[in-house]
Order: C-alpha cells, then structure tokens, then sequence
C-alpha cells in the first residue's frame, strides 16, 4: 500500500483494549462508537469529553510533527457535523481500516514518547490506540462552523444558570442514597445502573446537596439541568424545591432545533442535536454550577471540555 502522504491515524478505543496492537482481531472486540445516532430520544454516556481530550492528544501530536496528516475515525466523531477541529481529517471506519496491516502500531509508551516529541525517526505510517492522557490549550481552537451560530445561542444561553448533575453512569452508590426516591424508582435505578461504577472517583452526591447551593441564588434565577440521568429519578422533586425554575434539554429543544435548522436545513440530525444540546448550554450559559467530590482529580471532563472551548464562567463547589 502505497500512500502520498505521511499520516497518523487515531483509533478510540474502551480501556480494555487501549494500546493493544490490532484488538479488532481479538474474540469479543467492541468497537468504541458513541451513541450519537441512538433512535431514542434517551441521553447515553458517549464519553464526549474523552474523545474531545483524546482528539487534543492527536493534534498536539501534529503540532510535534506537521509533516504527517492527522486522521480520525469519523464514527467516532459525528459532531464534526457541528464542530470545526483544526488541522484533522476524519474517514469513516471502512475507510480506516483499509489498508490498516501496513501502518505501525504505537505503544502505550511510544505513545507518550510521541505526544513529548522525543522520536526524530518514525515510520511514515502510523496508528495510535491508547487512552487519552489529557487535554491541553489545544482544545480551545475547536469551533462551531458558524460564528453566528455562537451568538444565537449565546443569546439563548446567557439567561441559565446551568447544572450538571452527573449522577447515572459511572457513579458509585449505596442503596441508602436512594431514600429521596419511591420505592418503585428505587428499585428501577437499581435495575437500571448497570454501569454502577466501583470506583472511588465519581461519588453519588444527593440531590439535596445540590438544591441547597441553588436556593442561594435569587428567586428569578433559572437553571438549566444537564444530566444523563432519567428525569423520572429526580425532576419532580427538583422543581417542588424551586418552581418554575428548573429547565431542562425538552423545555427548549424545539426552539433550540429551529436555530439550528437556520444553519443546516431541515435535514439536519436532529437525533445528533440532542444528544449535545446540554453540552452546548454549558458552552453558553451565563454560569455552569459544578459540584465535585473530594475523591476525583478534576472535574469531569464533559465540564471541562465546554469550559475550555465556550465562554461560560465555573462556579466549582467541592463536596
């Protein structure tokens, strides 16, 4: 296989298979592919701020050596269709994989090696499959592909107070921090979690805590909820706290949509729009309220991406 131009292609892949040589070879391989073309209108966990810190690692990487193309997988990307990402190519993943036995495979550890520009010789083609190791000032470059599109829904934004409340998936609990909720709820979320986390990092914190902080602010406050979390384990309650406060992504996606279909015609996928449309409000809220465990390093990274590529301020509450 012969190619006009030296590239580097990069594969996300779940941590099980991270760094291994070729894993779509190995019996039981997934596949890392977002759920942004879900039929339902169910929010998943499609690890969007991973994939935005891995897409950094690569383009750093391209700043380290701009005589190669930096490619991505474009199943793994379809909010390219919203978002510009500088110096990147994406081909689908037939496209990808062509050819893919002639480009050499990068280790873990080539992989850091290559991210700190240590390597002068390196193959003209290459793949890279390792976790992410974290975002730098890089991400601020991505864009919308219209300018005008930023200030209509800076426009719209600017009047929350946004609220991620993340709760569902990869969040370690106990039975007990489900009291607040009915029995028939309790025993449905149980049901439901099935990627309850065993780690210490993401804590399970109570609503309450959360609504404590936001009776704070004054009574014409508005607040926008971002959350995987069905809205049957926690609106009620939220909106006999503060009513008429409380907005989530169904109050506004249908005006949300129409600006959207200004710049992209009634054709647009609307399944794409949303599944990022709370990720948009944290870009251009007027504030995004953030509530993070002692136990995690950081703030996650659906927070963090928006904040390093919108124009919202943080409020950091440590609980």
């Amino acid at each position: 296989m012969v190619l006009s131009v030296k590239q580097i292609r990069f594969l996300m892949e779940t941590y099980e298979y991270s760094g291994k040589p070729q894993p779509w070879k190995m019996p039981g391989y997934v596949f890392y592919h977002c759920q942004n073309y879900n039929d339902s209108n169910s929010i998943q966990d499609t690890g969007f701020g991973s994939r935005l810190n891995f897409w950094s690692d690569g383009y750093l990487i391209g700043k380290n050596y701009p005589q190669y193309k930096i490619v991505y997988c474009l199943d793994q990307y379809p909010e390219s269709y919203f978002l510009k990402f500088p110096n990147t190519y994406f081909i689908t993943k037939e496209k990808f994989f062509t050819g893919i036995n002639h480009f050499k495979h990068i280790s873990n550890r080539r992989f850091s090696r290559l991210r700190n520009k240590e390597y002068t010789n390196l193959s003209d083609l290459m793949y890279v499959n390792s976790t992410t190791i974290g975002h730098d000032e890089s991400l601020s470059l991505i864009t919308l592909h219209y300018d005008s599109l930023r200030v209509d829904l800076e426009r719209v934004f600017k009047k929350y107070v946004a609220v991620h409340l993340r709760r569902y998936y990869g969040i370690k609990w106990i039975e007990s921090d489900l009291n607040h909720l009915t029995p028939s709820q309790r025993e449905d979320y149980i049901q439901d979690s099935s990627w309850k986390s065993t780690s210490d990092t993401w804590q399970y914190i109570p609503d309450d805590v959360y609504l404590k902080e936001m009776k704070k602010y004054s009574h014409d406050t508005m607040f926008y909820v971002s959350t995987d979390l069905p809205a049957k384990y926690y609106l009620k309650y939220w909106k006999s706290i503060l009513p008429g406060q409380i907005v989530t992504r169904d109050d506004i996606i249908d005006d949300i949509k129409q600006v959207f279909v200004r710049y992209y015609g009634e054709g647009m996928k609307y399944k794409m729009l949303y599944q990022m449309i709370d990720w948009f409000v944290l870009l251009y809220c007027r504030e995004l309220l953030i509530f993070q465990p002692s136990s995690a390093r950081g703030i996650s990274a659906f927070s963090e991406t928006a904040l390093a590529i919108g124009s919202s301020e943080a409020r950091i509450i440590p609980v």
